[in-house]
């Protein structure tokens, strides 16, 4: 098995950013940071940081879509911050592990 991914700093980052941004907003964002990863690899000229960086960008808007999301869901919505924080590790590590195992054609 390899090593997880901590989505901690994602998740404390989107606590703190209350900024009243909706749903649509996030997913919007989320649309121009793949298409900066697009862009990174069909312009050179045009790189502004490392492609680590593009996927960063990615991953980051994917979780923080994710976590806001499952705030507005019954009965997540009832959960604290830190627990729901917990769930929404758990539900996408399976998540991820199912998509992981279609991927591979298992």
């Amino acid at each position: 098995m390899f090593m997880r991914l901590d989505l901690s700093s994602i998740v404390e980052t989107s606590v703190e950013k209350e900024d009243g941004r909706s749903l649509k907003d996030i997913a919007l964002y989320l649309n121009s940071e793949a298409g900066e990863v697009a862009d990174w690899l069909l312009n050179p000229q045009k790189r502004k940081e490392g492609l680590l960086g593009e996927c960063s960008d990615v991953i980051i808007c994917a979780v923080d879509l994710a976590f806001q999301y499952l705030k507005t869901q019954h009965p997540y919505s009832e959960l604290d911050d830190q627990s729901l924080a917990n769930v929404l590790s758990v539900m996408l590590e399976e998540t991820i592990d199912k998509k992981c195992e279609k991927w591979a054609g298992k």
